[in-house]
């Protein structure tokens, strides 16, 4: 097994395990507030919340309104570990293909400079 497809195999393992925790731990999850909104309670601004005008927020209080609760917190994990592996394997794609580029420019320039 080289190393390319021991990666791949590991990058499958790790996306595997997030989406079990997303999708199937998360049913547990504490239905406490977050972080975000307990200092938000404590310091007395959490009524003055509206939504927002200008973004939509879909998966708004980890639920979809259309799938019943439990499903829905599942599904919510799903999306979000989704866009979250995809925007990561994008990063990793840009920083390959700049990597390469780079790497052929000081090829050529090394080449040309022999001559």
């Amino acid at each position: 097994m080289n190393a390319s497809t021991l990666s791949k195999v590991g990058t499958g393992v790790v996306f595997a395990a997030a989406l079990v925790v997303a999708c199937v731990l998360s049913t547990w999850a504490s239905g406490a507030p977050d972080g975000l909104e307990h200092v938000a309670e404590t310091l007395g601004f959490a009524d003055t919340a509206r939504p927002s005008v200008f973004i939509p927020t879909p998966l708004s209080g980890y639920t979809i309104s259309a799938i019943p609760a439990a499903l829905s917190t599942a599904v919510v994990g799903l999306v979000g570990c989704g866009t979250v592996f995809g925007l990561g394997w994008s990063a990793s794609a840009v920083v390959k293909a700049f990597h390469a580029r780079r790497g052929l420019r000081r090829q050529t320039r090394e080449n040309t400079s022999a001559r």
